[in-house]
Formats: structure tokens, sequence, C-alpha cells
């Protein structure tokens, strides 16, 4: 049945078999060894008592009549509280207090060490039940004259043990189910917090991302919905940026086709203007297919660098993936009026993605370069290991990010200043791929921006080639 299978139930069974094996062992034991320390402290006394008849039995033994060792033997009995019985030294019996024995040679084991000069004790089970036997020899000065053996019945001890070990059984079952109830209760009070976080789960999978889970119950299961709670803000966050970025992505490309169209429509509605005004309307049309076609790049580059698995690192030297980056933006530095500064040691090499790290320098250099002032402005790239970790920096000396825009800068499509970006052709896209760039090889980006300086860190994990 499933409800067998629930932790609830799984949880009820283990404290009722634990709380009863332990009950059952530990009772058993407790017997077992009540039986031995009853045993042996009777051995001892029983023994003593043996002696104590044989002391007794000794001046009559060989001298005196049948009646008078029968009636001697009924007396010790019953002071001593044992089946007395005396033997000649032929191991004859010659006195049994129940005087079922007489004449009789049993070969019994204990008399016959008794009657070679050692005293003993031993149990042994007969038909109806266990007996304790104590035998000594008798000596009369230095002659074996005989033995004397002490038979105990065991049968009321072992009915007391078994009367005991029912009802051990008994009240460890009933100790069981005790525990196994109070088990239930914990199970119920444990597990209901996982129910609801369950719950949570199954809501979050649904959809509801806004689906948060109680952070009650014990020290470790607070730790898991906090964690829940953690992946579900971090899941409705990316939701959220999932739809901007639909929505994003939908403007960016209506924007252009809005345009295209218009332009388009103008031509074919005026075939009769100026070629020169249908070739300003077509070159107007080529920019809107660059900036189409650089938006559809740009989409499928941040799709690449979000594929972990294609992260293929190889030895790379800094210095010339930052010279490779430069040259690209060369001609837009010089056009702008900017001076281009390096900072980058010679042999300095690093575990990196070649080409994702020259994008990822190549965005953050045109980035700058766009935003530096011209003429005039400045733009550097710095390069070091710093706490075992590469550092690569990329300062521009322009008008700085206002403090309300520094937390979104590396998000998808956002723009400080969005006719500005516009106007230089940027997207919106190349600092969300340097954040995804340096998150793939482990690393991080982060920047600091004041009016006259603005500072994009990546830093990457250790990765050191030597």
């Amino acid at each position: 049945m499933k409800i067998l299978r629930t932790l609830r139930w799984r949880l009820l069974a283990a404290f009722f078999a634990a709380i009863l094996t332990s009950a059952l062992v530990t009772g058993g034991l407790t017997l077992v060894g009540l039986r031995r320390a009853f045993l042996e402290e009777k051995s001892t006394s029983l023994l003593m008592s043996a002696n104590i008849a044989a002391n007794a039995v000794r001046p009559l033994l060989g001298r005196a009549s049948g009646e008078e060792l029968q009636a001697l033997a009924r007396r010790q009995g019953e002071q001593l509280g044992a089946r007395v019985l005396v033997f000649n030294w032929r191991g004859e019996v010659v006195a049994d207090q129940y005087g079922q024995l007489d004449g009789q040679v049993p070969g019994h084991p204990d008399v016959q060490e008794a009657l070679a000069g050692r005293s003993g004790t031993s149990v042994r089970q007969l038909d109806d039940g266990g007996v304790l036997y104590a035998a000594v020899p008798v000596f009369s000065g230095l002659e074996l004259t005989g033995a004397v053996l002490l038979a105990f019945d065991l049968v009321p001890l072992e009915t007391s043990l078994r009367t005991m070990a029912r009802r051990l059984v008994l009240a460890s079952f009933a100790g069981g189910l005790l525990a196994a109830m109070g088990g239930y209760a914990l199970a119920v009070h444990f597990t209901r917090p996982l129910s609801g976080l369950a719950r949570s789960a199954r809501l979050l999978a649904d959809g509801n991302l806004g689906t948060r889970a109680q952070e009650q119950g014990t020290s470790e299961l607070v730790e898991v919905a906090q964690a829940f709670n953690h992946m579900a803000r971090r899941l409705e966050h990316e939701d959220r940026l999932r739809s901007l970025f639909i929505g994003n992505a939908a403007h960016e490309l209506r924007s252009p086709l809005a345009s295209m169209k218009v332009l388009a429509q103008a031509v074919l509605e005026d075939p009769g203007a100026d070629i020169s005004l249908h070739r300003e309307f077509l070159r107007d049309i080529d920019r809107e297919v660059d900036r189409l076609s650089a938006l559809s790049d740009a989409l499928l580059d941040l799709i690449r660098y979000q594929q972990r698995d294609r992260l293929k690192t190889h030895p790379v030297l800094v210095r010339e993936a930052v010279h490779t980056a430069l040259d690209r933006v060369h001609t837009m530095a010089q056009a702008r009026g900017l001076a281009l500064e390096v900072d980058v040691p010679p042999g300095l090499a690093w575990e990196l993605e070649p080409s994702w790290f020259a994008t990822l320098v190549y965005n953050l250099l045109h980035n700058a370069v766009k935003h530096a002032p011209s003429p005039g402005g400045q733009v550097q790239v710095r390069a070091r290991v710093e706490g075992g970790r590469l550092v690569v920096e990329v300062e521009d000396n322009g008008e700085g990010i206002p403090p309300e825009h520094l937390p979104h800068v590396f998000e998808r499509f956002y723009r400080v200043d969005k006719a500005r970006a516009r106007n230089t052709g940027g997207v919106g896209l190349g600092l969300a791929i340097v954040r995804e760039i340096a998150a793939a090889h482990g690393g991080q980006v982060g920047v600091q921006s004041h009016p006259g300086s603005t500072v994009f860190r990546a830093v990457f994990p250790p990765r050191h080639v030597p």
C-alpha cells in the first residue's frame, strides 16, 4: 500500500522495531544474567550445605543403622531445603531423604567425583525440569567413607523466569506501541514541513513562481526551505528577465522593421521621386538591415555563451588576446580621436576559451570607446594576477554611469541612454554577453563609475599557466 511507503509510517515502524528489539534483547540478557547469578550464588551455598550435611553424617556412616541415617537425611533435607542422599564408599545409597533410592547404585557423575575425593556442583536437565547438584566426600580421618549429594529443584526458578519472560515480551510490545505512537507524533511533526515543501514544489512546477515554502521546523528543514525559496526567487527573477528579454527583443526587431517598412512604402508610393532620394532611402534600409543582422548575431552569441558545455579552455597569452581585441576597435577609436593604452605583463598566460575571452575584451573595449569623450578621450586595458585570480580591467574617462543604473548595466537590452546607444549602433547585449562569458569561466564581472572614470572589471578563477 502507498501509505505504508510514506516516511511517517516508516518512522513508526522503525521506532516500534527499535524499541521492541532493544527491550527484548536487554530483557533477555537480564534474565540470563539473573539465572546465572542465582545459580552461582546457589551453587556456593548448596556446596556449603553439603559440607554441613557431610559433617553430620560422618560419625554415623558405617556405624549407625539405616533407619538412623534415613532420619538424619530427612532432618538435614528439611533444614537445608534440598534433597539429601548419603552414599557409602562403594557408591550405594545408604540414606535417601525420600526413601526412593535406598540400596541402589545410581552412578551419578557428581557422586563419582566426590568418591574420588573432589567436591563439585552441576546443573542437569531432567524430564521434569532442571536440578542443581552439590556433592562432597565424607572422610573419617584420612579414610574416605562415603559421599553426600544434595539436589536442589530448579523448577520454581525456571517457572519464575518464564513468567518474567512472558511479562517482558508483553511489556516490550506495550513499550514498542507507545514508542511507535510517540514516533508517529514526531514523524507528523517533522514531516509536516516536508509535506508543505512538496506542495510548494508542485505549485512551482505548475508555473506558480510566486510560491514560497514556510521556513519552519528543525534547523535542517528551515535550511532546506530557505534553499527552496532562494531557488524560487531565482526562477521568478529569471522568468521576469525572460519576459523582459522577449519583449525587448521584439521591440528591437520591430523598430528597424518599421523603419524599413516606411522607407519601402515611400519608394513604392512615389516612383517618380528623385533618384537621389530613392538612394538615400535605400541606404537607410541598408543600415536598418545591418542593425537587424547585428541584433541577430548578438542574440545567437548570447545563446551560445550560455551553453557552458561548449567551453573548451586552453592556455591563452592574455596580452596577445587583448591586442587582438584592440585591433578590432582601433579604427573606431582613431576616428573619435581616442588614445588606447595597454598595461598587461607580456608573459601572463591563463586557462581560457580563446575566442570567448577575446569577445569579452572586445565588448568591454567597444563599450569604452563609445563612451569616452571625443576627441581627447582615453581607454586603458589592464590585466594582472590578484589573489591568485586573473583580473582584467577596461577604463574610460567618459561621463560615467549614474548610480541608479549601475546594478542593471549587465542586463540584456539595458541602456543607460537609449537614444545615444541606438545612434552608436549598440543593441544592448554586449555587456550581457560579457557577464555570460565570465560566468562560463567561473568568474564574475563588476563596474565602478563616477564622472571622469568608468572601470569594468572581469575576474577569472585560479587557472594560471606557469
